[in-house]
């Protein structure tokens, strides 16, 4: 019997080798390398593919584990992504082992985007020492770029701007930095040089088929007054969104409604807003400010109804000698021409200046538009008041201003709303129903500050002379609300700040009997918030 013959031991290993090598020659020529993985990383970050991205980049530190080119750009996607937080320690593990300044960059970014603008510029400074010595053009484009998103944040305008430019100056290929410095312009009431900024960039780049710089240059041609040219950049936007954020179509589509309604075409306005409204844009709005404002008139209807259906319980019978009360009725005629004396001038003057009837909501026209409808408002309403009053036999100055020992009390009381008004700019949240101040304080003008010094005046008529009316005719209690609630609405925004001012500036009223003291109040406020914005960076920073 013949044995059987046990092969040598280098032909078994050379069996089990050969198909592992074999596999690894194939993987490889696949492409399953760190290298390759990152450079596909690269590849979907680039054309903004993040999530094949992320995997491509954590493919390739599974492979080689702490590659630093991988580590870093897995850090930069997460961050475009919005997921700074999880880029955050590794960052700061990055920053430790290298003296490459992006890392500082990106910390600076989370910075800003988690409203830190201190640690921010901490970081910005680390960059910069780390690129004196190896400066990078596309590198000090991204520094000059978020130090203006530092210092305009902290209400730097004029520094902010300078970094802009200068990160345009090394890369004016760059639309972030483009559309940085030509929304500032825009808010700070400069849309000549907000469009001029847009149309370099187009004419350099030679793409004009980014919505985003078509909205905004459309908007920018708007408060231009050039509302034909804004139509036409408003629907090529419209058309290059395509299926993609469609809340920036619907804003778009509001903003193309108003400029067709300032042309005078109302049924492409009406058409553009109603699909604006299908799209949810105008749910959004009625969720915010605009929805307080309506429960706020709301209230002073259903106030009035409540009170009026008490007074037949009550005798009609009154004897009284001298000066006679003015009824509510005449109160809500001073008011309602007021308003419409306003509202008609505005008109006016948007046609005239603008050749735009609804120049009162247009960015930066309606700046001084909303100054003019104040200070007509103002001066009609309180000329109609004091002539009722003396119509109705009282002296005037002491019947509307009081005792002229309130002024300090009153100046005391603008200074406590000064600064609630400064807690509410500062804590606000970017939310709908916390609108801005009645007042752009970043674009202020001789126009705006001459119609902030005169404004306080209307507290004779909310106060003396529509809170004693109702008060004659139904009780305390539905005086304050529904003067209160007046107030409100002739400012409208933001709701959740006037209203509580008004009852507050009512019942100081109440108690002292004197006009002066709201009056003084409410003037102490509008001086103090322009003379902080004017003189503050970081007050300015809050009404930007």
């Amino acid at each position: 019997m013949v044995e059987p013959t046990v092969p040598p031991l280098r032909f078994l290993r050379l069996a089990i080798l050969a198909p592992l090598l074999f596999l690894a020659g194939v993987g490889q020529a696949q492409g399953f390398d760190a290298d390759r993985y990152l450079a596909q990383c690269l590849r979907f970050e680039a054309g903004g593919d993040y999530s094949s991205a992320r995997e491509a980049c954590r493919n390739a530190l599974e492979i080689e584990d702490g590659m630093f080119e991988a580590e870093l750009a897995l850090a930069r996607v997460e961050v475009a992504s919005g997921n700074g937080a999880v880029a955050e320690s590794r960052l700061q593990d990055l920053l430790a082992r290298t003296e490459e300044p992006e890392p500082a960059l990106l910390l600076a970014r989370i910075a800003l985007d988690g409203e830190r603008p201190g640690v921010a510029e901490a970081h910005l400074a680390e960059a910069r020492t780390r690129m004196a010595d190896t400066p990078d053009r596309q590198l000090q484009a991204r520094l000059s770029y978020l130090s203006g998103a530092v210092a305009e944040a902290q209400g730097r305008v004029t520094a902010a701007l300078e970094h802009y430019e200068n990160a345009v100056s090394a890369d004016g290929l760059d639309v972030t930095f483009r559309l940085a410095a030509a929304e500032l312009r825009l808010r700070t009431g400069e849309p000549e040089a907000a469009r001029q900024q847009l149309e370099s960039y187009q004419r350099l780049s030679g793409n004009d088929r980014d919505p985003r710089v078509r909205s905004l240059l459309g908007r920018a041609l708007w408060a231009e007054g050039s509302l034909g040219a804004a139509a036409g950049q408003l629907e090529t936007a419209l058309a290059l969104w395509g299926t993609r954020d469609t809340a920036a179509q619907s804003s778009d589509l509001r903003t193309l409604g108003l400029v067709y309604l300032g042309q005078g075409d109302v049924q492409s306005g009406t058409l553009a807003l109603r699909e604006a409204g299908r799209r949810g844009n105008q749910l959004l709005l009625l969720s915010g400010n605009v929805l307080a404002w309506l429960l706020v008139l709301l209230a002073v209807l259903v106030a009035h109804l409540l009170a009026e259906s008490r007074i037949e319980s009550r005798s009609t019978l009154e004897v009284s000698e001298g000066p006679q009360p003015w009824s509510v009725g005449r109160v809500y005629g001073v008011l309602v021409l007021s308003a419409l004396a306003a509202v008609a001038v505005a008109v006016g003057v948007g046609a005239l200046l603008y050749d735009n009837m609804l120049a009162a909501v247009t960015p930066h026209q309606q700046t001084e538009v909303r100054a003019v409808m104040m200070l007509v408002f103002t001066l009609v309403a309180i000329l109609l008041s004091v002539r009722t009053v003396r119509q109705n036999g009282w002296n005037v100055a002491r019947r509307l201003f009081g005792a002229s020992d309130t002024w300090a009390a009153g100046v005391g009381l603008g200074l406590l709303l000064l600064v609630v008004t400064t807690a509410y700019l500062a804590w606000r949240p970017d939310a709908a129903a916390f609108g801005p101040l009645w007042a752009n304080l970043a674009d202020v003008g001789p126009l705006l500050i001459l119609a902030l010094l005169a404004l306080p005046f209307s507290e004779l008529v909310f106060r003396p002379f529509a809170f004693d009316a109702l008060e004659h005719r139904y009780d305390r209690r539905t005086a304050l609300l529904v003067s209160a609630g007046l107030s409100t609405l002739l400012l409208a925004t933001p709701v959740l700040l006037l209203l509580p001012f008004g009852l507050v500036l009512g019942e100081a009223y109440r108690r002292s009997r004197s006009g002066t003291l709201p009056l003084a109040a409410m003037l102490t406020l509008h001086v103090g918030l322009l003379v902080a914005t004017v003189v503050s960076p970081w007050a300015r920073a809050l009404v930007l």
